[in-house]
């Protein structure tokens, strides 16, 4: 894996992968840069949260890189689905890769705002206060799948091509020091 330092000028086909803030960093990327951004939890998700098949969900994610053009942010992870599709396009991969009870926190705090205030969310999906309080819950996955959870935050991305650099995060320091060093608004 070809790890380079938080100042590492911002690519133009950036991964942004992890758990807690991908999607708040890829967006503060995106306009910053002022290229398109791909949410592929949007593109994953239907109403009433069906999950796409994998053929059509690879289709989509294909099309909405191909319509985006020559730059681009991606936010999101989906390997099992995906494969190197994202990756092997990607020019750069910010990995946020932080400890389980900071993604826990950050999860369990978006999980009660969204629950309470009805924010829309992949495809109009909607958290609501009763899956918030039930085992289908975002948060309780994580405390119901901390090891694999734990597992994941392993710092090898196996599927990332060597030449193509990878900006690691591995505390919530690093992260507002990325925002920081790269002029990005929260």
């Amino acid at each position: 894996m070809n790890t380079v330092p938080l100042d590492t000028p911002l690519g133009c086909r950036i991964n942004v992968r992890g758990n807690g803030g991908k999607t708040t960093l890829a967006n503060a990327i995106s306009s910053k840069q002022a290229i398109p951004f791909i949410e592929l939890d949007d593109i994953h998700w239907q109403p009433n949260f069906v999950e796409r098949e994998k053929e059509e969900f690879r289709e989509r994610t294909a099309q909405a890189i191909h319509e985006a053009g020559a730059c681009w942010v991606v936010d999101g992870n989906y390997r099992a689905k995906l494969g190197d599709l994202v990756t092997s396009q990607a020019d750069m991969i910010v990995y946020i890769n932080l400890p389980w009870r900071v993604k826990f926190w950050r999860v369990l705090k978006r999980s009660i705002v969204r629950a309470w205030t009805r924010e829309l969310i992949g495809s109009g999906n909607v958290e609501t206060r009763r899956q918030f309080f039930s085992r289908e819950a975002l948060w309780w996955e994580y405390i119901s799948q901390r090891k694999r959870f734990v597992k994941q935050s392993g710092p090898v991305l196996p599927f990332v091509p060597p030449d193509v650099p990878v900006v690691v995060m591995k505390n919530a320091k690093d992260l507002t020091e990325f925002y920081k060093l790269h002029g990005l608004k929260y």
